[in-house]
């Protein structure tokens, strides 16, 4: 016995097959949009992070910049004999002057704030070379430095060693300023130093 032929079971299962192909389609499709919008996504994110970058380093290169352009003057100054900032004169002949990097703090010995012992030991008016303090001009060093010596501290100007301070690093600089809050509100910085020795 012959089986019968229905042409609509035939078209239902074409519709089906066609359905199924473009879900398929659709599924693939869908999943490659997902991977193009996250690789889409890295890339801006990878274009940002460099961009960034770029403007780090122009900035880092920037300051540099500036930085050397500022102890060219510094030294040109010392070596021209004038002063600057804080303190008057300059190198005299014979000397050159050097470049350390140093830590550089403050201290405000003459602060009503200042406790004896630790910002200061005697009179609190007077230096240990037996100068007054005299703020934004004197300042402590550690042993590298010998009392009379004139340091330029990169952004600060001209001030002159006339004091000294426990527990001061070797290139340590202590500045004198008017208050401790000021003292605390600089901290600890590492600065870019030139040292003029007493002797030039």
């Amino acid at each position: 016995m012959r089986a019968e032929y229905h042409p609509e079971r035939e078209k239902v299962v074409a519709v089906i097959i066609l359905i199924v192909c473009l879900f398929a389609i659709v599924v693939w499709l869908a999943a490659n949009l997902a991977w193009m919008e996250a690789d889409l996504d890295r890339t801006q994110q990878q274009f940002e992070e460099e961009a960034e970058r770029r403007d780090e380093l122009q900035a880092e290169y920037t300051e540099a910049k500036e930085q050397i352009d500022e102890l060219r003057k510094a030294l040109g100054r010392v070596e021209g004999g004038s002063g600057v900032g804080n303190v008057s004169g300059g190198a005299e002949e014979g000397g050159t002057p050097m470049i350390v990097t140093a830590p550089v703090t403050s201290y405000a010995p003459e602060c009503e704030e200042a406790v004896a012992g630790w910002d200061y030991e005697g009179d609190p008016s007077v230096t240990a070379s037996g100068e007054a303090v005299v703020p934004y001009q004197t300042a402590a060093g550690g042993e590298g430095y010998e009392i009379g010596d004139r340091v330029y501290i990169e952004g600060c100007g001209w001030w002159e060693i006339n004091d000294r301070g426990g527990g001061l690093e070797y290139w340590q600089v202590d500045r004198a300023v008017k208050s401790k809050d000021e003292a605390q509100a600089w901290g600890r910085q590492e600065r870019l130093v030139i040292i003029k020795r007493r002797e030039w």
